[in-house]
């Protein structure tokens, strides 16, 4: 298998997480639907003196369909510099690593978008 295609199979969820973990003053992730379970995991490499900023929408529709969570505020304000904005029109997906490196692409932050479900979306 090339590198290419072994890049391919990794589910981006665990990618993501990889270069997450390489953040030493901020990670920032944007995306319109953002799970709890799924940031925790992708945040869990990252440590407590790296600045996490969080953009996301919050719809009250789409929080009373499950495609976000509440709880979400706790997580980014239980760390030291977490800070949470909200923009009514987001459909952006981004995670920024630092100055270095930058993902975009189509998956929001939920288990199933980034491989973490065994029912996963094709990102």
């Amino acid at each position: 298998m090339s590198d290419q295609a072994a890049v391919l199979a990794e589910p981006i969820g665990e990618a993501l997480t990889a270069w997450a973990s390489t953040a030493r003053e901020r990670l920032t992730i944007v995306a319109p639907f953002i799970k709890r379970k799924a940031i925790e995991r992708l945040a869990s490499g990252v440590g407590p003196a790296v600045r996490l900023t969080v953009v996301t929408r919050w719809r009250v529709e789409e929080i009373c369909a499950g495609v976000s969570d509440l709880d979400v505020l706790d997580f980014v304000g239980g760390r030291p510099s977490g800070r949470l904005l909200l923009h009514p029109s987001l459909h952006a997906k981004v995670v920024l690593v630092d100055d270095a490196v930058a993902c975009v692409g189509s998956a929001n932050i939920t288990d199933a978008a980034l491989g973490f479900a065994s029912a996963a979306n094709l990102e």
